[in-house]
């Protein structure tokens, strides 16, 4: 073929990828292809790095240096489908003496490289005169396999011509296959030229573009087609498919390809992309997460003469990079981010941003509390944590770091609020040792707090302050300390010199509420007695409620009171707990045994887990509870039965371990909305225990329910004294949290 105008084709690709200072990822063809064989083949001397102007590599095929048309398989960087692996390289003629000669089109002009010498000027060896043709000796695809950063972007652009009128192209970007396009015969299709083919089938869409006659010049709008995988032959993975396209992912067609038709005429060389006069924000592909090698193919889709072995040139193919860029932080602070110097962008906890900038932009990022009660702690960049004191403090109270856009940048900014707040859950305010703070208490990193201070109640209600909470399982003496060491998420609490947690982290900070418990031990009377066993008392056997356990496959009915006669039919309820009947600011506790000869009761009751349910029958209605805490305590440690403000709890309990019985095993449930399909689910194996007494008494795994700090229930009846009854009184003193 004869050699056409110079000319260098201008791809331009952007990245923009998720945030993450770093360092830049080269762009790097990792696999040639031997096109007849069909099998992958190193290209270790393909190997390049990211060149200063962003380049795709060698995308105005100034390799190797030609002299007139020649059709080669030595172009560095570039692969082909043709049956023979070569590339057409189009060249000015140089004959050292100025005279260049070329192609003749159509038109009957000289076409010089989209890039490079003109006519009446001499070439020279390294100069940028030279372009290739998708239509060699076929209709093929040329194509490079790069390293490519996850969820970054590229924005590309080219320049293309055609030969004899409009011819028309693709661009092609997807995931690199396991197996190389390839065409089998001179007029076959690689799997690149089918994907476009059947997308040119597809006339019930509108493309932006003549996609039957490819009478307009232009680029079509952003195609998105998904196929599955490549097979060797030029075919496609067809096993469990009618058609390896589809415009949606399924689990067969799970290779996500993004494409451009491209048409162009002989008149002139024609941009397309970032290179068409005006920023096209369809002209840009996003890597994909977890998408670390792409290709990118440059596929010959039709020439004006319908002459497949020859036309469609192409030049100036290349990219620009962009990183992505993520900002977030949350409602106690607020930041901007500016690029190079232009106007920053806002963004707070209710919109957090996500951006693009190019490669090499020097990003500015402040942040800036929402008042003077919070403080900033510094921004997680990335997975390294830049502290405050690393950032430029500014007049107006905020502050700012500067970092040039090496990577894909997350930030996630860092505020804090008063370190330690003391709630007193209904007592008098906090008096600290510091009035000025008032309740809210604030430590500087490398510094601690000691508290001596007891929550009060001015008015003498019957209740008494008995210690701090930080969480369900750190329970605090008035007197403690918190330290904030040199890190971030180093808030710890000490207690005797003994660190009770650490690794709190400064944003989250501490919150200690006050515990509270009612002084009064109440000795019961026969009249109260009464009054209580009036409760809930509708049925003829004395059954109050009954409670059905799924796991342990078990309905039981609930007496009165932890006394022998009712632990030995069933659930005991302990007096002074919540009835159990549900509602706010209760909690009711019901105890049985483990090992009766009679019933297993409570005797798995070891085997619940968290997330669990049990329901309580009870008035003709039914109450959910859903697992939350299970523990095991000694006998005098009652807290965990007290009434939590606003919660509807229920604890079951029993002895643990089995047939030793020195602890309690204690498994509560918060209340849930009861949902019948799904009691009746998990009831479908649950057998309705029956409880026939035998007139003896369990002589192991007997409890007695009642723990320290639980009123002694009185009664003159021997036989209703529970086994350890001087250990375990049957009455609960009611306290709340």
């Amino acid at each position: 073929m004869q050699a056409g105008k110079s000319q260098r084709s201008v791809l331009a690709l952007v990245i923009t990828c998720a945030l993450i200072l770093g360092f830049g990822i080269p762009l790097i063809p990792l696999v040639g292809v031997d096109s007849a064989e069909g099998t992958e083949v190193s290209a270790a001397s393909d190997v390049a790095t990211v060149s200063a102007e962003n380049s795709l590599q060698n995308g105005s095929f100034e390799q190797p240096d030609v002299y007139q048309y020649r059709e080669t398989s030595d172009v560095p960087y570039w692969k082909s489908t043709t049956t023979s692996g070569n590339i057409e390289i189009g060249s000015v003629f140089k004959n050292g003496n100025g005279d260049n000669d070329s192609l003749h089109m159509r038109t009957g002009e000289k076409v010089a490289a989209a890039e490079g010498s003109q006519f009446g000027k001499p070439a020279t060896s390294n100069g940028n005169d030279q372009y290739a043709e998708l239509n060699s000796n076929q209709a093929s695809s040329l194509y490079q396999v790069v390293n490519t950063v996850p969820e970054s972007k590229y924005d590309w652009g080219l320049y293309h011509r055609g030969r004899q009128g409009k011819d028309a192209m693709a661009l092609v970007v997807g995931p690199k296959q396991n197996v190389a396009p390839m065409k089998t015969s001179a007029t076959s299709n690689d799997q690149l030229q089918q994907i476009v083919t059947w997308v040119s089938g597809q006339q019930d869409r509108d493309f932006g573009l003549d996609m039957v006659h490819f009478s307009q010049t232009g680029t079509s709008r952003k195609i998105t087609v998904y196929t599955t995988k490549f097979a060797s032959g030029g075919r496609f993975d067809t096993t469990g498919v009618s058609s390896p396209f589809s415009w949606s992912k399924d689990s067969r067609h799970t290779e996500r390809w993004e494409l451009w038709i491209i048409v162009s005429d002989c008149d002139e060389w024609y941009g397309h992309g970032e290179f068409n006069g005006d920023e096209d924000p369809d002209a840009s592909y996003i890597v994909p997460e977890g998408q670390n090698e792409t290709l990118f193919g440059f596929v010959a889709v039709s020439t004006s003469t319908g002459d497949i072995t020859s036309g469609n040139l192409l030049d100036a193919v290349r990219f620009r990079q962009y990183y992505r860029m993520d900002f977030q932080t949350p409602p106690s602070g607020s930041g901007t981010y500016s690029t190079d110097g232009e106007t920053p962008v806002a963004f707070d906890s209710a919109a957090s941003k996500s951006d693009y900038a190019l490669v090499g932009s020097d990003v500015t990022v402040t942040a800036k509390p929402v008042d003077a009660s919070h403080h900033f702690l510094g921004a997680y960049v990335g997975d390294t944590f830049v502290d405050a004191d690393q950032w430029t403090a500014n007049a107006d109270g905020s502050y700012s770091l500067t970092r040039t856009l090496t990577a894909n940048l997350s930030v996630r900014l860092m505020f804090s609020a008063n370190t330690v707040v003391y709630n007193v859950n209904g007592g008098d305010p906090y008096d600290s040792d510091n009035p000025e703070t008032g309740h809210e208490i604030y430590i500087k990193r490398g510094s601690s707090y000691t508290n001596k201070t007891a929550a009060t109640k001015r008015n003498d209600d019957g209740w008494r302050f008995t210690d701090w909470k930080y969480d369900d399982d750190h329970i605090l003496g008035v007197n403690h300390k918190i330290t904030y060491g040199s890190k971030t998420n180093d808030l710890s609490i000490s207690q005797n010199d003994q660190t009770v947690v650490s690794g709190i982290p400064a944003e989250k900070g501490i919150t200690l509420t006050a515990q509270w418990t009612y002084r009064q031990a109440f000795a019961t009377t026969p009249e109260e007695d009464a009054e209580y066993t009036s409760f809930l008392n509708e049925d003829p056997n004395g059954v109050m409620a009954y409670i059905n356990i799924p796991r342990l496959k078990s309905t039981l009915p609930i007496y009165h009171y932890t006394i022998p006669e009712s632990l030995q039919k069933g659930v005991g309820h302990l007096r002074g707990s919540a009835l159990p009947v549900g509602g706010k600011n209760t909690h009711a506790v019901l105890s049985a045994h483990r090992g009766l000869p009679t019933s297993r009761l409570f005797t798995d009751l070891d085997k619940v887990r968290k997330g669990d349910h049990f329901y309580i029958t009870v008035l003709n209605r039914t109450l959910a509870y859903e697992v939350d805490r299970i523990s095991v305590v000694k006998p005098d440690q009652t807290k965990e039965l007290s009434v939590q403000p606003g919660k509807d709890l229920v604890t079951l309990v029993t002895c643990t371990p089995y047939g030793v019985n020195t602890q309690r095993l204690l498994v509560r449930g918060h209340r849930v909305p009861y949902n019948a399909a799904q009691a009746k689910h998990e009831a479908a194996d649950s057998a309705v225990s029956s409880f026939t007494v035998y007139g003896f008494v369990a002589t192991y795994g007997t409890l007695a329910i009642a723990l320290a700090g639980i009123a002694v229930l009185r009664r003159n009846a021997a036989a209703r004294t529970p086994h350890h009854a001087a250990d375990w009184p049957h009455s609960l003193t009611v306290s709340v949290r």
